[in-house]
């Protein structure tokens, strides 16, 4: 609508009749549908100039209803702030989870590596004390030594079997020496059923595709932590971590190779990836609501004498056209009441 001169619109419209706009809160509107209350408006102030003398003589003020607008960059803002604290929460027990684990682990190797220690001194406290008694006792010695290592044999061979990861020992050849209940658990098989079956077996394609180069790095001397897909026995694919050394029994050269199941792992990894993708899109969506709010911004060219508004074509449109490719208000036609008097005095 149009006011005359004087009015409060005049305090943002400049001398230069340059249009304006403010974002305002309104607790009532008189709207064409009625009275509306607690709406957010952009107001438009677009300054009407005097064909003769280029002076303001009034302003036409547009309002736009930007509430639902405003309202969805609240409630995607505590969506993205409730997807950062579960994404945090998520990594928090991750991490605990993993520190957990390790410190477990750590302690096993710990008393594993005091028991051969312990072992160890007491094998050369009695070299030591007994010296020469061993050389006269020495088929005795041999025995006891036999027991002592089929002893160390036996718990190798407990340690190995009830491990919680699966461990493998393999020929050069891919051929599965030995593996412990855990592999063959995590694969679907039986240890009796894993003997006739090769790494080959196991690999998928593209897993396989890579063994050469990482069993030369291996003989090399490099011991390797990488990650592989395995075939279940019911068909379906297992992402495993593996990690893999040189070893030597009765110098013949093996792999052992220690398989840690991922699936858990890479689904958290997935969530967090599918959270961050949906955070990016929700901003531009934000970006690209408060564009949108923003778009009648700026400076407008308006002719002077038929008030049409050279777009950015440098095409001349008419002012409710413009308007209403610029934003979201929409124009109704009516008449002030100076200008129904002026068309019944016409009509008379």
């Amino acid at each position: 609508m149009a006011l005359p001169r004087g009015g409060p619109s005049y305090c943002l419209v400049d001398i230069a009749g340059r249009p304006a706009s403010k974002l305002t809160h309104r607790d009532t509107l008189n709207a064409f549908e009625g009275i509306v209350e607690n709406r957010d408006l952009v107001e438009i102030y677009i300054p009407a100039i005097d064909p003769g003398s280029n002076k303001v003589v009034g302003v036409f003020e547009i309002y736009s209803d930007v509430t639902p607008f405003l309202a969805q960059i609240q409630k995607t803002s505590a969506e993205i702030q409730q997807a950062g604290t579960e994404n945090q929460a998520r990594l928090d027990r991750i991490v605990a989870a993993s520190a957990a684990t390790a410190d477990k682990y750590a302690k096993m190797m710990l008393a594993v590596v005091l028991g051969l220690l312990g072992l160890l001194y007491s094998a050369l406290f009695l070299i030591v004390r007994n010296g020469q008694r061993i050389i006269d006792r020495e088929r005795i010695e041999r025995m006891r030594a036999e027991q002592i290592l089929r002893a160390r044999e036996e718990r190798y061979r407990i340690l190995f079997d009830r491990a919680s990861d699966g461990i493998v020992i393999l020929s050069l050849s891919n051929n599965l020496f030995s593996v412990n209940e855990s592999f063959a658990r995590m694969h679907g098989y039986t240890t009796k059923e894993m003997q006739n079956l090769t790494l080959k077996d196991l690999d998928t394609p593209e897993t396989h595709r890579l063994v050469p180069e990482k069993m030369q790095r291996i003989l090399a001397g490099e011991s390797m932590t990488f990650e592989v897909e395995h075939y279940h026995k019911d068909g379906h694919i297992i992402p495993l971590e593996v990690s893999s050394s040189l070893i030597s029994t009765d110098g013949e050269p093996l792999i052992q190779a220690f398989h840690r199941d991922i699936t858990e792992r890479n689904r958290q990894r997935n969530l967090i990836t599918e959270h961050n993708a949906l955070l990016t899109q929700r901003k531009a969506e934000l970006e690209e609501m408060l564009g949108r709010i923003k778009r009648l911004e700026g400076f407008i060219s308006i002719c002077m004498q038929c008030k049409k508004i050279r777009a950015e074509d440098d095409d001349w449109h008419q002012l409710e056209r413009y308007i209403g490719e610029h934003s979201d208000a929409v124009f109704s036609h009516g008449l002030c009441p100076e200008c129904f008097e002026q068309q019944k005095r016409c009509l008379a």
